[in-house]
């Protein structure tokens, strides 16, 4: 089954414009800046130009919480990045990585804002409905935005709308690239199935 575009009428609108990105992605947020980003949830999607004969790249999301999530990524484009190394597995160790997992995306967008938002051409949307319809059954209406289950299928659906459009995704890491998070989690995870085979085989014994 495929979702085409023209399945959902919709449009993409900018929550800050080019300059506004350059200027939080080089010298940190400002109380003007923040206030431009709306605090309702949505779906949202970061554009990055092309560089010669490289394909344009972009990033899908959704949050609860737009101004929060944004500010996430525009942070980590302020903050040096850096590896996530931990030697121990104890809970706090776990923990740390689960998190760690969890910022990939935010690391990985930061690091494109870092390099992109000095030429002032990378994009900020939001999904909008324009046009109430019907996908595989769903009812769709901007009250998708108010459910997170809601706005996971109209991620995915902007995720294959966007990457018809010519955009490389972000979303999928392509040429196989390991980010921090996933590595320490199949450090942590190789552990714990270490641990579970000698727990098992002691009690046999």
């Amino acid at each position: 089954m495929t979702l085409r575009r023209s399945e959902l009428r919709s449009d993409w609108e900018d929550l800050l414009s080019a300059e506004d990105i350059a200027a939080w992605a080089s010298k940190g947020a400002t109380k003007p800046l923040r206030e431009k980003l709306p605090t309702e949830p949505g779906v949202y999607r970061w554009l990055f130009p092309g560089d010669g004969s490289a394909k344009p790249r972009a990033y899908v999301g959704e949050g609860e919480n737009l101004r929060l999530r944004m500010s996430d990524y525009l942070q980590a484009a302020v903050e040096p990045v850096t590896s996530a190394t931990e030697n121990s597995f104890t809970e706090e160790g776990l923990r740390k990585a689960i998190k760690a997992i969890h910022r990939c995306s935010v690391i990985r967008i930061g690091e494109y804002l870092a390099r992109k938002s000095s030429g002032g051409r990378v994009q900020l949307q939001r999904l909008r409905i324009a046009e109430e319809a019907i996908i595989c059954g769903v009812e769709i209406s901007s009250c998708l935005f108010d459910d997170k289950i809601g706005r996971v299928f109209l991620e995915h659906w902007a995720v294959l709308s966007t990457e018809n459009e010519g955009y490389m995704m972000l979303n999928r890491s392509p040429h196989g690239r390991n980010v921090p998070g996933k590595k320490l989690w199949r450090k942590l995870h190789s552990k714990r199935k270490a641990t579970r085979k000698f727990a098992f085989e002691g009690a046999r014994l």
